[in-house]
This record gives structure tokens, C-alpha cells and sequence, in this order.
């Protein structure tokens, strides 16, 4: 009479762990290896190109109803609605789900983004780019 395997499930586990561990350090040097780059051109006064290139490759698509999603979206991503966001997401998580470990999470990852944007601006010093701005008339 055979016994059932009792560690191929933990051996499962490991491997699809692995797996995901290995993909996302993969997509990190990526990410890193395009950021280094960009920091590069960056410092070199490299980016004028690839400012307008872009930008008229936005422009192409402008629209008085795409003009009104950007600007939805962009308001979307201000620190007001991430915030209250964050507050919403922690509230729900602790409170309906108990889960404390991913709420600390949430709010060390938000508290992260802004240190390491903030640091970055001070770091590159990096002007916008001199684009038309969006304005919504008055049908938005």
C-alpha cells in the first residue's frame, strides 16, 4: 500500500515562489537598467527629443472628450485622492479583514512612493517639458 506524497505540495509551493521571485527581480533590472537610462540622457541634456517626439504624438490624439479623461485622470492622481485612497483601502483592510500586516504595508509603500518622488525631483531638477497645457472648456 503506497502513503500519498506529503512534500510535493510544500515542493509545489516553492517552485511557483521561486518562479515569481525570479520574474519579478527579472522585471525589476529591467525597470532599473530603463531608469538608469533615462537618468543618463537626463544628465546629458538628452531628453529634448524624446520630449517632442511624445508630446506630438499626444497631441495627435487631442480631443474635447479625451481632453476631459485626461484631465478626470490627472485630478485622479492628486495627493487628495491618493490619500483619502490610502485611508479608504488601510480602513477596509484592517477593519473588515483584520488584515494589520497589509495595511502597515500600505502605508509604508505610500509614505515610500512620495519620499522616493520627492528625492527624485530634488535629485534631477528636471524642468517639465514646454507643452501646450490642458484646458477644458466649458462642455467638460
Amino acid at each position: 500500500m503506497s502513503t500519498p506524497n506529503t512534500t510535493s505540495l510544500p515542493t509545489k509551493h516553492l517552485t511557483k515562489l521561486s518562479k515569481s521571485l525570479i520574474l519579478g527581480l527579472s522585471l525589476s533590472i529591467l525597470l532599473l537598467a530603463i531608469f538608469a537610462r533615462l537618468s543618463e540622457d537626463l544628465l546629458y541634456h538628452e531628453l529634448g527629443t524624446f520630449d517632442r517626439v511624445v508630446g506630438e504624438f499626444i497631441r495627435g490624439f487631442t480631443s474635447p472628450p479625451l481632453t476631459s479623461v485626461a484631465m478626470i485622470l490627472t485630478n485622479l492622481g492628486s495627493a487628495y485622492i491618493e490619500i483619502g485612497l490610502m485611508f479608504v483601502v488601510g480602513a477596509f483592510l484592517l477593519f473588515r479583514f483584520k488584515h494589520t500586516w497589509e495595511t502597515v504595508l500600505l502605508v509604508i509603500s505610500l509614505i515610500g512612493a512620495w519620499l522616493l518622488n520627492t528625492i527624485l525631483k530634488e535629485l534631477f531638477h528636471r524642468a517639465r517639458p514646454d507643452i501646450v497645457h490642458l484646458e477644458c472648456s466649458n462642455n467638460c
